[in-house]
């Protein structure tokens, strides 16, 4: 699904607690429950396009990956209480920036991946053995998403048009690598599941403007935190996100909407 990037609002993210169903949250998980998937994050030029700043926009993209707050590894630690873990698959975190010998100013999303595998293999990166996961972050480029995710699968691509990211993107996009597709959200007015409506969710296609994440009611789908869905390989979801940090409106439950770190359902 393409969408234009001036008709979303903002960044929304994966969540492995995206649908109503009970009030309880998984039990944390014991240490060898703890599933870890090792992120190798690229940092990618072109010959038309490079990043500004790349050593500001490494550090921010290790943070916004990895760091104790607001970070792709902060949120999907919380929500799945300890049973999902993204680490770096480098102990320098991100590698990059690489020139890849094409354009930026046509959308070549596949060529791009095929490029900076065999750029990878030749550099001794094994999928599978290195890396769990292969995250591809760009300048602006000519595709109207700013972020694409295999559905199932275990890539993503993230566009950087300012040199930064920000945790609604990478929680989206890496949920649909855990296998979670587009999803409305559903919104019970002061926390009465019997009060629900139509909402924007964290998988919602289009997004939503939303504040730092906070305590607040909420309802969750525990048996979704073990799922992996799996789609037909190859298979890609588009979401676009301008750049803005993953927020909360607190207007009544929204279910896949967790409390911040530390705090418990209320």
């Amino acid at each position: 699904m393409r969408i234009r990037l001036n008709r979303v609002a903002a960044a929304a993210g994966a969540t492995a607690v995206l649908c109503a169903g009970s009030g309880i949250l998984a039990p944390a998980a014991a240490a060898d429950d703890t599933r870890k998937n090792r992120v190798l994050i690229v940092m990618l030029d072109f010959q038309d396009r490079t990043h500004a700043n790349p050593g500001a926009s490494k550090a921010n993209y290790a943070d916004r990956y990895f760091g104790a707050e607001d970070s792709l590894k902060s949120y999907y630690d919380h929500v799945s209480r300890g049973q999902i873990d993204f680490v770096p698959a480098v102990s320098e975190k991100v590698i990059g920036p690489f020139t890849l010998p094409m354009s930026g100013a046509r959308c070549q999303a596949r060529d791009i991946r095929k490029t900076t595998q065999a750029l990878l293999e030749a550099k001794g990166f094994k999928n599978g053995e290195d890396y769990d996961s292969l995250s591809m972050v760009t300048p602006r480029i000519a595709c109207r998403w700013s972020g694409l995710a295999t559905l199932g699968g275990n890539v993503s691509w993230i566009q950087s048009p300012s040199g930064s990211t920000n945790q609604g993107v990478l929680v989206h996009e890496f949920g649909h690598n855990q296998g979670y597709p587009h999803q409305r959200g559903i919104l019970c007015k002061d926390g009465n599941l019997t009060n629900c409506g139509k909402g924007k969710g964290l998988m919602s296609p289009d997004g939503q403007r939303q504040r730092p994440l906070r305590a607040q009611r909420h309802t969750t789908h525990p048996q979704r935190l073990a799922e992996r869905v799996r789609a037909p390989a190859g298979q890609e979801l588009r979401n676009v996100h301008p750049a803005a940090p993953l927020r909360e409106a607190g207007r009544g439950a929204r279910p896949g909407s967790p409390p911040r770190q530390g705090q418990g359902p209320p």
